[in-house]
């Protein structure tokens, strides 16, 4: 190894190392002498590597902010279609029982339907019998009390009321009680009677 940098040194000349030594001081002054300027093509250099890093890193941000952002849109899309079905379900039961109710509702509408048949045949049974009543007291003389002939008429109304038609009542009872004859029970006031 001493021989050969013996041989490289020999192979040196000075004037090699004179123009080594002056290539040197020369990029050395220049060096100190636009080290303002070097300063700043190195800030700027700086800056725009900064620069860059920063934009890096906002565009992974936004990358992160946008993985994100898609979970959450696709929660809420997976909410919104668990709350669609749960929704038809919800929806879907509702007409079963509202459908449910409905019948439930026809069945007790045709059973109260039957009572009120029921309800008004006896009734109008009960009332014919009245009228009946009132009408072989009347009949046997043609002569009615002014109270018996307004009940007739009230039973009568009443039967009506109930669904009674076309029968002894209307054929025979109504013709006839207008042509009897009335007896005033309850007299009359007259304008003398008024000032007692």
């Amino acid at each position: 190894m001493n021989k050969n940098l013996f041989t490289l040194l020999n192979t040196i000349k000075l004037v090699d190392v004179v123009v080594t030594v002056a290539l040197f001081l020369l990029i050395i002054s220049i060096l100190i002498t636009q080290k303002n300027k070097i300063k700043a093509i190195m800030e700027s250099w700086r800056k725009k590597r900064n620069f860059e890093d920063t934009i890096i890193e906002s565009i992974k941000g936004l990358e992160e902010s946008d993985r994100r952002l898609q979970g959450n849109i696709d929660k809420v899309w997976n909410t919104m279609e668990m709350a669609r079905d749960t929704s038809k379900e919800i929806r879907s039961e509702m007409y079963s029982d509202i459908k449910g109710i409905s019948n439930n509702l026809k069945d007790v509408n045709e059973k109260l339907d039957i009572m009120e048949r029921k309800n008004n045949l006896s009734k109008q049974a009960d009332l014919k019998e009245k009228i009946e009543k009132l009408y072989r007291e009347c009949h046997a003389h043609m002569v009615c009390t002014d109270t018996a002939l307004e009940t007739l008429k009230d039973l009568i109304a009443d039967y009506e009321r109930h669904g009674g038609k076309n029968s002894f009542v209307h054929s025979l009872v109504q013709p006839e009680m207008y042509t009897w004859d009335k007896i005033e029970t309850i007299p009359k006031k007259s304008h003398d009677d008024s000032g007692d």
